[in-house]
């Protein structure tokens, strides 16, 4: 048994087809998280009804966490149930597998800290609320632009992607819980310091937190998606992924 971790898929599946896969020889036993803004659960329609019965033809077990490109609202309405030391999400049965936000799981003998989540860069026109009054009018006007970078609240953005204090507070005690040491770190973003190795200055509080699991845990390895790019740091314990498959060791 393996596990694999690949980066940012926003809907697009062609990586998991048959053909794609016999390209990795990845086992029917094995597991592949995607490090966030996975697009499945994007909208309750016909794509997403497909997406589905395609997940349920590939032989391994899927696992992700959420990006800043996913619905939160449609994640919510699947039931939380424990799942290898820590609470999930099945939105396929045993196939394809929501990860909580700062849980810890054990996984053939290994630990996965997982927290999902990022900051939206692509909405400097702004949030729109298809329930406010001059919804029409402000749509209207955005389209005009040549450039139009903004989002609709509950259809395109989610208040929820990024973790509250509440979320970080309680992952921080997960974490000390097991005396600040894990064998892997499975996020969306990095950390701020990471960022700007990464040429990145896009600070939140999650990459601030971030900052103190890089300085304060002990961890073998961190897979992180997010920046759409694929390299391994020159520290060799950090690695981005995009489109790439990485095997865990």
């Amino acid at each position: 048994m393996s596990v694999w971790i690949t980066g940012d898929c926003h809907g697009k599946f062609t990586r998991f087809t048959r053909k794609q896969r016999e390209k990795l020889d990845i086992k029917s036993d094995d597991y592949v998280i995607i490090c966030g803004d996975v697009g499945l659960l994007w909208a309750d329609d016909k794509e997403f009804q497909y997406n589905l019965e395609f997940f349920k033809t590939i032989p391994f077990t899927i696992l992700w966490i959420a990006g800043n490109h996913d619905n939160y609202n449609m994640i919510e309405q699947y039931p939380l149930s424990d799942w290898h030391g820590g609470k999930v999400r099945q939105i396929i049965q045993d196939k394809v597998i929501y990860l909580e936000r700062g849980q810890i799981y054990n996984i053939e003998g290994k630990t996965f800290f997982c927290l999902g989540g990022a900051s939206s860069h692509d909405i400097e026109d702004g949030i729109l609320d298809r329930t406010a009054p001059d919804f029409k009018e402000k749509l209207k006007s955005l389209k005009r632009l040549k450039k139009k970078r903004y989002r609709i609240l509950n259809e395109s953005w989610w208040s929820q992607e990024l973790p509250s204090e509440e979320e970080l507070t309680k992952a921080l005690f997960t974490i000390q819980g097991i005396d600040n040491k894990v064998d892997y770190v499975i996020t969306h973003c990095c950390s701020s310091r990471v960022e700007e190795l990464l040429g990145c200055k896009n600070h939140d509080r999650l990459t601030d937190f971030f900052n103190y699991i890089d300085a304060f845990v002990d961890f073998k390895h961190w897979y992180f998606g997010h920046y759409h790019r694929d390299c391994e740091l020159s520290d060799k314990k950090h690695t981005v992924v995009y489109k790439e498959f990485v095997k865990v060791d």
